[in-house]
């Protein structure tokens, strides 16, 4: 199992609000080929409001290698 997490921190240059923005994910194989992942990003509502429109994202999903 390989468990990640980020943190990003937008400050413009004009003066406004930090946007924060902060994921975490995980990748279990059930197999050699086979893996499945998961991950969760939450923003802060200035990066919400500029890059994006949401606040909170969520994710699955299934890999294969043929």
């Amino acid at each position: 199992m390989v468990l990640s997490t980020g943190f990003t921190q937008v400050r413009p240059d004009a003066g406004g609000a930090k946007a924060n923005s902060f994921a975490v994910g995980v990748n279990y194989a059930l197999s050699k080929r086979t893996s499945v992942y998961s991950g969760f990003r939450k923003d802060n509502k200035e990066a919400a409001a500029n890059y994006g429109g949401v606040e909170s994202r969520f994710g699955v999903g299934v890999k294969h290698t043929f």
